[in-house]
């Protein structure tokens, strides 16, 4: 089982939710998707009790359009090269990425900094 679960590890890392995935109940690649969904329906009622279900479920719709952070990193490269991809994460790591979270305010940063953590 160990040779199973490092196998479907390197699968999983090389790819992504956009590939097929371990099935530990069935001891089966399925869709990755398949297999989120499947999760999310199992902890609904806890999402949904701690006020987590809508954020879960908007996440998981910005993946599928958007794709994941290295999707996105891979399609600045195309689209502009390693300058793309260095302007991508610099937008991230000054917080840009955030304000289209309808969960962020600036006030969230000021809040970090204050209590010593640093922004992002």
């Amino acid at each position: 089982m160990d040779d199973m679960l490092r196998a479907a590890h390197w699968t999983a890392a090389r790819s992504g939710i956009a590939g097929t995935l371990f099935d530990p109940r069935s001891a089966r690649p399925r869709p990755a998707w398949e297999l989120v969904e499947d999760l999310v329906a199992v902890v609904d009622g806890a999402l949904r009790r701690h006020g987590d279900r809508d954020e879960v479920h908007a996440g998981l719709g910005r993946i599928r359009r958007e794709g994941t952070g290295a999707d996105r990193q891979r399609r600045a490269f195309r689209d502009a090269g390693l300058p793309g991809v260095l302007e991508h994460l610099a937008d991230l790591t000054a917080g840009h990425h955030r304000r289209r979270n309808s969960h962020y305010t600036p006030a969230d940063d000021d809040h970090r900094r204050s209590a010593g953590d640093r922004p992002g």
